[in-house]
């Protein structure tokens, strides 16, 4: 009998893993943007780029049992509006040569996820994960709210990022424009109707050859 139950257990559990769907960020999709803003006592600007790419896999049954995300931005597609300041941007803070791009990813939510999604209500959670940006990984606290459909998810955010914490320079003559912390927003649609392709685009938590 307690063979038997082991193995009810085992197939339980793999039953519960099996629910997980995976939903794709397509790096071309225009819907996709994210946003900063940076606000200075004598300038304030946002830049914002629709280049996004990612993974997120989540049992809508049960978020907090199975959920896993990884999302990386181009930052050099950052565009404020103003083209020496984009320049300036990637050369002399971001050093984008260097540090193309910036990632999250967690597989893990610390609140939220206790109820199933819903199609078409947004469910408000808080994934404890690895944010990337000039080379430079912090364990953070991000909120989402994830709106789930079907075929498609949406995952928006709105979170603070401290250019410090990323080793992020702040040039003396640009002291009092740029905000040593800025509001970053997200808009991300993840769908599974994606084309073959995306392997190659999208990055995967997975290991292995």
């Amino acid at each position: 009998m307690r063979n038997l139950g082991l193995t009810i257990v085992a197939l339980l559990g793999t039953f519960a893993a099996g629910a997980s769907e995976t939903f794709h960020i397509l790096p071309d999709d225009e819907r996709n943007l994210v946003r900063f803003e940076s606000r200075a006592p004598m300038e304030s600007f946002e830049g914002k780029t629709h280049q996004a790419s990612g993974v997120v896999r989540v049992d809508p049954s049960s978020p907090a049992e199975a959920f896993e995300i990884d999302v990386q931005v181009d930052l050099a597609s950052l565009d404020t509006g103003i083209a020496l300041r984009n320049r300036h941007m990637c050369e002399n803070h971001l050093h984008t040569d260097r540090f193309p791009t910036g990632t999250f990813r967690s597989q893990r939510l610390v609140e939220g996820g206790g109820v199933p999604l819903a199609s078409g209500v947004k469910s408000t959670v808080v994934a404890e994960g690895t944010l990337e940006l000039h080379g430079v990984p912090r364990e953070v606290r991000i909120p989402l709210d994830l709106t789930w459909s079907g075929t498609e998810l949406l995952v928006e955010s709105r979170f603070p990022v401290t250019l410090s914490d990323h080793d992020i320079p702040r040039p003396g003559f640009l002291m009092m424009k740029l905000g040593e912390t800025q509001t970053v927003g997200v808009h991300l649609v993840a769908t599974t109707a994606a084309p073959s392709a995306i392997g190659a685009a999208a990055p995967s938590t997975e290991t292995g050859e």
